[in-house]
């Protein structure tokens, strides 16, 4: 038996042991599961001793393989191990988004994985081969999970790989020194280390200053799952009655908001909303977070903001980008205001952008004034000459994100009855492109139902869209709004709602946005095209705030649009629906789903 061979191979064991106890135990302590160290440990030493005497045979080597995929199929296929590891990785994943508490009712699953993955993962750095570099790099990374995750009291965790390095570079430099001298030395000057570790950690105020700030900088993007306050319209005062109903008489005022320049009137979006529940509008899809920035996100980036919509010939003249910048004069919640289809993003200062599925965009802390962004983005709205030229076009190219948008942006409460329907046919009547329809629709609205910021206070126990078009018939952009994008569902057409602020510029292209500019509107998607921004609300059109102001130089459809001709002057704020007004109903009793959650913190 060559005696040498088994102290080599004891010697690396032992160095992969103390290597892998700190990844180890640094892990579990991170994801809060101490409790099961002891048994991942003698775990991982079992595996490590296994793979030593396999070595020491290397025809063995081949058949370890073998039976441990024949274990672990056993173990999965025949002893449930399959649905448990779904079920892991489920858990895994809530926790690295940052819904806490889900990882510790799989401890011991979680815990034999990381024991088995750690394992092997030593004894391969363990190698004399590779020298104490791939150790040292693991070890770094070790310390900087611990830093990141303010894990002190993890810090004696990494005593052992220190020592492993340390022998690791002194067989390195000494081969042919006695193996128990080196491993006893090193394990000696890993605890000095320690020992001499400031408890208080950096005793520079300066210096812990700035270490402070980079991890916060890494955190911010690397790991961003705190709560976030989002943006509403309800910041403006525009939910009288609370979060979870629309409607009541608004006061806004002209507080300054931002600064805005941009060459022409712009649509700034902050929250976005895809589910009506008959009181008020939520969004299902913006649970996730994507950094902009991020490199793995580039294809769902493309996707959410319709980078790559239309393609090919299709690119140019209403698609040409613009660049608008935004400065805060305000505080306000983490949402970024931008148009719609955002090509470049450059923020300034410490802003971290990141987005959601529901194309919010938003930064890692609450705004404050003084905070700036550009972007670049083809500013379009419904009705621009050549708008249905081009849609027209669009909706020959094939677009596989369609079905999607359908299913996220079709819903329609159960409780609508036969009145809203024939209002929806009403207004949509001759018209036939899906874009006729969308025009169609937001013309009628602006023809026959009246703006005021005083609307009759909404009753509990109707819908809100309902009791607008059929008893009220008044109301200010959130009532538009609301009624344009269900109305456009009801025709068959995917719209989401959409809160912010309209900015209009002077002849410089300066835009002073106030709380007089807060304002909400309907987005429609278009096949082969992507959304597109319409607004129902009468004074809107052509700019103007919530004041109504600006009715006078209404967007009207240029000559070539095949949709149906509106009013040569939409009806300002101060005009009745007048005889052109539908015969609804008189009544609305139509009751809402259910109420809706808290809406403005975000996981």
């Amino acid at each position: 038996m060559d005696k040498s061979l088994w102290m080599r191979l004891l010697r690396r064991m032992l160095i992969a042991m103390a290597l892998g106890c700190s990844l180890l135990l640094t892990l579990l302590g991170v994801a809060g599961l101490w409790a099961e160290a002891g048994r991942a440990a003698a775990l991982m030493a079992g595996e490590l001793a296994l793979i030593a005497l396999c070595a020491r045979w290397r025809w063995s080597l081949l058949l370890l393989p073998a039976g441990a995929a024949a274990v672990l199929a056993a173990w999965l296929f025949l002893a449930g191990g399959a649905s448990r590891m779904d079920q892991l990785a489920r858990a895994a994943a809530l926790e690295i988004s940052g819904v806490p508490g889900a990882l510790p009712l799989f401890a011991g699953e979680a815990a034999m994985v990381l024991a088995l993955c750690v394992g092997l993962l030593s004894w391969l750095i363990a190698s004399e081969s590779f020298g104490p570099y791939l150790a040292t790099v693991l070890l770094v990374l070790a310390s900087l999970m611990l830093w990141i995750t303010e894990r002190a009291d993890l810090l004696p965790c990494l005593a052992p790989g220190a020592a492993a390095c340390i022998a690791l570079a002194g067989f390195e430099q000494h081969p042919g020194v006695t193996p128990w001298r080196v491993l006893a030395l090193s394990a000696a000057a890993a605890l000095a280390a320690l020992a001499i570790t400031p408890a208080g950690g950096l005793t520079s105020e300066r210096l812990r200053n700035a270490s402070e700030e980079l991890r916060q900088r890494i955190l911010d993007t690397l790991f961003y799952t705190a709560p976030r306050d989002v943006f509403s319209l309800s910041a403006e005062g525009y939910y009288p009655q609370g979060l979870d109903q629309l409607g009541g008489p608004v006061s806004p005022t002209d507080h300054p908001v931002m600064t805005v320049t941009t060459p022409r009137r712009v649509y700034l979006r902050g929250a976005i909303r895809n589910t009506y529940n008959g009181r008020s509008w939520l969004d299902t899809t913006g649970g996730r977070r994507y950094l902009w920035r991020g490199f793995p996100w580039n294809a769902t980036r493309e996707a959410v903001f319709d980078m790559n919509r239309p393609s090919g010939s299709l690119t140019g003249g209403l698609l040409t980008e613009q660049r608008v910048t935004v400065r805060m004069d305000a505080a306000s919640a983490s949402t970024l205001f931008t148009p719609q289809r955002v090509r470049t993003l450059i923020p300034a200062g410490d802003l971290i952008p990141y987005f959601n599925l529901g194309s919010e965009l938003f930064t890692t802390r609450n705004l404050e004034a003084g905070d700036t962004w550009s972007v670049d983005a083809p500013l379009m709205l419904g009705g621009d000459a050549g708008m249905a030229t081009l849609l027209s076009a669009c909706a020959a190219v094939e677009d596989a994100r369609y079905p999607e948008m359908e299913s996220l942006y079709l819903q329609v409460p159960d409780h609508l009855e036969e009145p809203v329907w024939a209002l929806m046919i009403e207004a949509t009547a001759g018209a036939q492109t899906p874009y006729e329809k969308a025009f169609a629709i937001q013309n009628w609205l602006t023809r026959n139902y009246r703006y005021t910021l005083e609307p009759p206070l909404q009753p509990s126990n109707a819908d809100f869209m309902t009791y607008f078009l059929l008893t009220a018939r008044e109301g200010y952009c959130t009532y538009f709004a609301t009624a344009m994008t269900m109305l456009c569902r009801m025709a068959g057409l995917p719209a989401r709602y959409v809160e912010g602020y309209v900015a209009t510029p002077d002849a410089q292209g300066i835009a002073r946005v106030t709380g007089l500019d807060a304002h909400a509107w309907t987005e429609v998607y278009f096949a082969g095209f992507g959304w597109l921004t319409f607004d129902a609300t009468p004074g809107e059109q052509g700019g103007g705030g919530e004041d109504g102001s600006g009715a006078e130089n209404a967007t009207l459809p240029p000559a070539e649009e095949p949709s149906p001709e509106p009013s040569a002057e939409p009806e300002g704020a101060a005009q009745d629906a007048g005889e052109d007004a539908a015969s609804p109903s008189p009544e609305a009793s139509d009751e809402p789903t259910e109420e809706p959650a808290e809406e403005p913190t975000e996981e």
